[in-house]
């Protein structure tokens, strides 16, 4: 289990999730789909996870994800290169919700 792609993730911190949240949202995709392989093993259910990239791994393990659309965000900054400090504007990208199996209406309220 990791908490970053380089750094193992304290197993204390997997047992307070398990124990007080019905759901957690992970910031990459890889860690979401390591922390539901260690529900999984532990036999741990009633807890949705979802991650944060779009991989592609994460549809056969069902995993919910959010999906930047990367392909706009690189044009409109390739747009940007070239204008004028005073033409560039701020600009907003709404993510795609894919919505799988590991995600689904609480078992129980929170503990927290």
């Amino acid at each position: 289990m990791r908490k970053a792609h380089w750094r193992p993730m304290d197993p204390a911190l997997i047992g307070r999730i398990v124990g007080n949240y019905t759901a957690v949202i992970c910031t990459y995709d890889i860690n979401a789909l390591q922390l539901l392989n260690h529900l999984r093993e532990s036999r741990v259910s009633g807890v949705s996870v979802a991650g944060f990239d779009g991989m592609e791994e994460g549809e056969g393990e069902g995993l919910t994800t959010m999906r930047q659309p990367i392909g706009r965000m690189i044009a409109a900054a390739f747009e940007l290169l070239g204008a004028p400090p005073e033409q560039v504007e701020k600009r907003l990208f709404t993510p795609e919700l894919l919505r799988r199996a590991s995600t689904f209406a609480p078992e129980r309220p929170p503990s927290v």
